[in-house]
């Protein structure tokens, strides 16, 4: 069975900061798009596991813990496309798109960035 993180299940969840440190997994020869910053022991476990798999074959990780300004770029670009797309969108259909479904339905793909208080 398949849950989403946007499930009830998860998002009532506490988010709890274990203070790890993160680690940019290039510093650990994990092949990456661009940065991507993931926890200390996340990336100790892919730079074994990329050291098990047979020769010419590699890991490659295309989403981590992206900075505050990288989430809200991703999200300002996706909700300017909606914009484009559909002229004279509501704020409330931009936030809950597609129309009619629930703000967490749209989370699940794109968020704006929240700063921890």
């Amino acid at each position: 069975m398949t849950v989403l993180l946007s499930d009830d299940r998860i998002t009532q969840l506490p988010a709890i900061e274990s203070g790890e440190p993160l680690v940019d997994l290039f510093t650990r020869d994990i092949a990456t798009p661009d940065r991507q910053f993931v926890r200390e022991t996340v990336a100790d476990r892919l730079a074994i596991a990329d050291a098990f798999l047979p020769a010419g074959i590699r890991l490659q990780v295309v989403e981590g813990l992206r900075p505050i300004e990288g989430q809200q770029k991703i999200y300002d670009g996706y909700r300017a496309e909606l914009e484009r797309l559909h002229p004279g969108i509501s704020d409330h259909d931009v936030t809950c798109w597609p129309a009619g479904s629930s703000h967490r339905s749209r989370s699940r793909r794109t968020s704006p960035g929240q700063r921890s208080t």
